[in-house]
């Protein structure tokens, strides 16, 4: 299966207001350090932005901080900051990356999508031709 190995991180991303702001902050660097963590996890989780382990199971804060390595707290503040500076939005328990296209082409995510649908359907029917011979 062809997994998404990268994303787009602007050169101007330190001058960015949010971004900014966040770096006032008290615990700004590690706030930093985290957004960069769920944007990691959103790509590797390859669900338009979504933090998730699974398809139906989706990062917690609690998953986020052991995960992570962060304080509960931190990770906690963290999110209300991200929150309220719409970097996210958490509907139903599912952690989201706002703008996630901004730095995940999602054209590109979604031929690779239709390329890992195409290999397993070929799989299963090279297995399905093994089984009858």
């Amino acid at each position: 299966m062809k997994r998404i190995t990268w994303m787009k991180l602007s050169l101007d991303i330190f001058e960015n207001q949010k971004i900014e702001y966040l770096g006032l902050l008290p615990n700004g660097d590690k706030y930093f350090k985290i957004w960069i963590q769920l944007m990691v996890i959103a790509g590797k989780s390859n669900n338009h932005g979504k933090l998730t382990i699974a398809q139906d199971l989706n990062y917690t804060p609690e998953i986020l901080a052991q995960k992570l390595n962060h304080p509960i707290k931190v990770m906690n503040q963290a999110l209300a900051e991200f929150t309220k500076l719409k970097m996210i939005e958490i509907d139903q328990g599912v952690i989201r990356l706002a703008n996630w296209e901004k730095y995940q082409s999602s054209v590109k995510m979604e031929v690779i999508r239709e390329y890992n649908r195409e290999a397993k359907q070929k799989q299963r029917a090279l297995e399905k031709q093994a089984k009858v011979s």
